[in-house]
């Protein structure tokens, strides 16, 4: 997927018994010359009632997709301060039916707002504890009449920002117990799903952190419901002491999968949680519909992988940031373990028409090779070949949000409108 502005290039049953059952899904999808190709089987194995479709490694057919560049917001050379802004945070990235796209500036602690052709709308919040205000913003998420849901760990609760002005801002508070809710939120009438993932230690600790739910919390800040649990994630903990002071560093193990989810319009959840290639759809009430699995399997990990995740995280040491990092990052390095394999997704995503986006790492750990698009239902449509990214965030007609940085490694948010010229519909 090369993308140039204003340039367009290719883009990217339920049984009861135990017994697996072997049935056929038929997939037709399209070619790169947008004909019918020939049929894509998937091989239906049902389990305790949860349909399991396994697709074949390959046979899918290249969707014939292109990105036209609408916006490039950000960046060293944007004017003014309406279009700075910095420690945009993974789940920062919220865009609503109409086109306008919303993100949260982490360092200026507020969300700036812009229309479906990146021109500056709004700012909303301000630094503080109190209404409207916040101090580590690191998830958003879009409610009834467009009001903007921050989710701030500091605060330890969810500020609501509507639009208007006049409006006064309201909050949800974390549930009692809960440590802090991480990355995105999704909004929803009676309250708000997210991941409560982090949690608090001292330093020689051996607790680690625990599982990791995603959980519906009611507008009283109740715990009403828990969707999914992931398995707790394995942490190296390092220990700098520097003078009389001792800075302490909880850093997830390399290629650790991560939780990954998004909703459908229906109430339905896609989940992963693994290292393979299995994505879980999950009903509201926490009960497995079917799964979808495709190759390859998790590869085991290499001596290379490891050498590459080490100059990976040299090249992003904060060294100078603060006192004692040079030296914490050596003891990151000391410290560093990995997970037995490299984990194949990268991205899960569902688009503006309902339809599951999964990013696939082929070759390079961490980085997307391959994206699979799927119908709600589980069809394989076809496949975006060697795409340059995974989009941060699907929202209004056809638009997608990258959060990316400039040559001057200051970040900036390109804006795409995706044609796809009859392909995959």
């Amino acid at each position: 997927m090369r993308i140039r502005s204003s340039v367009r290039s290719p883009f990217l049953a339920l049984l009861p018994s135990l017994a697996a059952v072997a049935a056929a899904v038929s997939v037709s999808s399209c070619s790169e010359s947008g004909a019918t190709s020939s049929v894509l089987e998937a091989v239906t194995d049902t389990v305790e009632g949860v349909a399991r479709l396994t697709y074949p490694e390959t046979g899918a057919s290249a969707l014939r997709w292109s990105l036209d560049t609408v916006a490039v917001i950000g960046g060293y050379e944007a004017a003014g301060e309406d279009y700075q802004f910095d420690g945009v945070a993974p789940g920062s990235l919220a865009g609503n039916a109409s086109g306008d796209l919303f993100v949260i500036d982490g360092t200026g602690l507020r969300v700036l707002g812009y229309d479906r052709d990146g021109e500056f709308i709004g700012s909303w919040g301000r630094e503080g504890s109190g209404p409207g205000e916040m101090q580590s913003p690191a998830g958003l998420g879009i409610g009834s009449a467009d009001t903007l849901w921050v989710v701030d760990g500091s605060n330890q609760r969810i500020t609501l920002l509507p639009r208007e002005a006049e409006a006064e801002p309201t909050s949800i508070p974390f549930p009692p117990g809960s440590g802090m809710m991480g990355g995105r939120v999704v909004p929803v009438a009676d309250g708000a799903y997210g991941v409560f993932s982090m949690f608090f230690f001292r330093p020689g600790d051996d607790t680690g952190p625990p599982p990791r739910p995603l959980v519906r919390i009611d507008r009283d800040g109740t715990a009403s419901d828990t969707v999914w649990e992931a398995p707790a994630p394995k942490f190296d903990q390092v220990e700098v002491t520097s003078g009389n002071r001792v800075m302490v560093m909880m850093a997830q193990q390399s290629f650790a999968p991560a939780f990954r989810w998004d909703r459908f319009s229906d109430g339905r959840f896609a989940l992963s949680d693994g290292p393979e290639y299995d994505i879980r759809i999950v009903g509201p009430d926490g009960i497995e519909r079917f799964r979808i699995r495709r190759g390859p399997p998790a590869r085991a990990v290499t001596p290379e992988d490891e050498e590459f995740e080490r100059d990976r995280l040299r090249e992003a040491s904060t060294e100078g940031d603060f006192p004692g990092a040079e030296q914490m990052m050596e003891k990151r390095l000391e410290a560093l373990t990995f997970a037995e394999v490299v984990p194949r997704i990268t991205g899960l995503l569902i688009d503006d028409r309902d339809r599951l986006w999964v990013g696939v790492s082929v070759d390079r750990p961490g980085e997307t090779d391959r994206i699979d698009v799927y119908t709600a239902d589980g069809k394989l449509l076809g496949e975006i070949r060697a795409p340059e990214f995974f989009p941060d965030v699907a929202y209004g007609d056809g638009l997608l949000g990258r959060l990316t940085a400039d040559d001057l490694d200051v970040q900036q948010i390109v804006v795409y409108r995706r044609v796809e010229d009859g392909a995959g519909a």
